[in-house]
């Protein structure tokens, strides 16, 4: 019985190998068949175009081609030659042809309203009055040669329409089909594109402001560095006094600052010096002044441009304000590929989504990829099995869905905390790097209540962490061998 079924197995593995094979065979042969009808219909789309656009270019074909296409379509016949080449170069350069034939079924229907809503807008009752539909067909193709109206398919669509609903709700009516059928061609929803149009406002708007804001940022800048001199002279000219008190004895000691370094934007230490002292004789109390004197020379600093914040002295004496001017964020390096890839990316993701379906499918396990996550390193995929499906099933087949996505191995969340759906992390083949400006120009960092916040990354999600310092002094980073715990932790120091 054993060598039975080791024969049996041994002739189903054979038998799916050559139906493999006779699949490959088939593929190969359509593709060719795809490429031969492609280069076929560009041939034509190029005679088409030659002789509809160009006068006498390839003769009577030419001119019969020309004749032919607006007495079918009207005016909206100068748009065929276009789309036959543009339908040639799909069939010809595109790998998935799934819905190539829909979109060109789509194409041409649109390309059918448009030729009716020329035609309802040149439409005069009394041309067609008393007059047989053979009649109406003749005369609509007539007036497309002459380039009035949407020729013998727009005619034949839209006069119906204009005896029951007269020109203007005949034009609603294949407006609101036209909308439709873009819907469908494009993929695109009217929400989607509103809301897509709202961002690209709202952004240009916020550009448009911070660019203000940084040319009066710059003018403040300009004007606080042409009154420099004159704030260096207020300082060298005012004498500071500093009163001590020790042991009930009063010292007064008076101390003059150097005049400000000019163009200085770093602050330096200043060097308080005596000034003359009185012929008195030196008294114990003179030497402790003296002494004060020079354990605070290392402790003031002298104020730069801008720079000023108060800082009070010992005793009731006081030193100039010195104001804080933050770095500009324009001295750090942004991301150059932010946004440029997106949309190459989306299609990564639903690739990536379809191909994890069809492994699931594979290992008989029914489930659906509800949402995907692109972050910086990792692809989240959040699938949701159908009724009946065990989780640990999904769990145990790490390491073939791994296999079959061609990734060096994947993370299986079971479930997600917080929702009906189990995560399948999948490490990026590209990995998109995180610059410190991405995060520090974030939302999340801006509006931080912490003054001492500081810029962690991004997570999984590609959202960005800020954290407060004070709340987390220590942090412990892990991951796999070569995920970039050392880098993160040498960027953030």
């Amino acid at each position: 019985m054993s060598r039975q079924n080791k024969q049996k197995r041994k002739y189903q593995i054979k038998k799916k190998d050559e139906k493999k094979k006779h699949r490959t065979i088939r593929k190969k042969n359509k593709g060719i068949r795809n490429e031969i009808a492609g280069i076929l219909m560009l041939s034509l789309g190029l005679l088409v175009f030659l002789g509809y656009y160009v006068d006498d270019s390839i003769g009577v074909f030419g001119n019969m081609i020309r004749k032919l296409l607006t007495g079918i379509a009207g005016i909206p016949s100068f748009l065929i030659p276009i789309l036959i080449i543009i339908y040639s170069i799909i069939i010809v350069f595109k790998k998935n042809k799934e819905h190539t034939g829909t979109k060109a079924i789509y194409v041409c229907t649109l390309l059918i309203l448009i030729s009716a809503i020329f035609q309802a807008g040149t439409y005069q009752y009394s041309h067609y009055q008393n007059r047989t539909p053979l009649d109406c067909i003749v005369m609509f193709y007539r007036e497309g040669q002459n380039m009035v109206g949407g020729g013998v398919l727009g005619g034949i669509v839209a006069l119906p329409l204009l005896l029951v609903f007269q020109t203007l709700g005949t034009i609603i009516i294949l407006t609101s089909l036209s909308i439709i059928n873009i819907i469908l061609l494009t993929d695109i929803s009217i929400y989607g594109l509103a809301s897509k149009i709202k961002n690209i406002f709202q952004n240009g708007i916020k550009k448009l402001i911070e660019g203000i804001k940084e040319s009066s940022k710059d003018e403040q800048l300009f004007n606080i560095n042409e009154n420099d001199g004159k704030m260096s002279n207020d300082y060298s000219d005012n004498d500071m006094d500093i009163s001590v008190n020790l042991s009930g004895i009063q010292v007064n000691q008076d101390i003059q600052t150097d005049s400000l370094a000019e163009n200085s934007d770093e602050p330096k230490v200043v060097d308080f010096q005596k000034r003359k002292k009185s012929k008195s004789k030196k008294s114990e109390t003179e030497d402790l002044s003296q002494n004060l004197e020079e354990e605070h020379d290392s402790k003031y600093t002298k104020p730069g441009k801008d720079n000023y914040s108060l800082i009070t002295g010992m005793s009731g004496g006081k030193m100039r304000e010195i104001f804080y001017k933050y770095p500009h964020i324009s001295l750090l390096n942004g991301n150059t590929e932010n946004g440029k890839n997106a949309r190459a990316y989306k299609n990564i993701a639903i690739e990536g989504a379809k191909k994890l379906e069809e492994t699931l499918k594979s290992f008989n396990v029914e489930a659906k990829v509800v949402n995907v996550t692109m972050g910086p390193t990792v692809t989240r995929f959040e699938i949701q099995p159908s009724a009946g499906v065990k989780v640990s099933k999904i769990v145990n087949l790490a390491d073939d869905i791994a296999l079959n996505l061609a990734s060096p191995g994947v993370r299986i969340e079971a479930p997600i905390p917080g929702k009906a759906a189990v995560g399948i992390e999948v490490p990026n083949k590209v990995i998109t790097p995180v610059f410190l400006r991405e995060v520090i120009e974030s939302k999340e960092f801006n509006k931080h209540p912490s003054k001492v916040a500081f810029a962690v990354g991004k997570d999984i999600s590609g959202e960005c962490i800020v954290t407060d310092i004070t709340k987390m002094p220590h942090l412990l980073i892990a991951g796999a061998t070569g995920s970039g715990k050392s880098v993160c932790i040498n960027s953030l120091i």
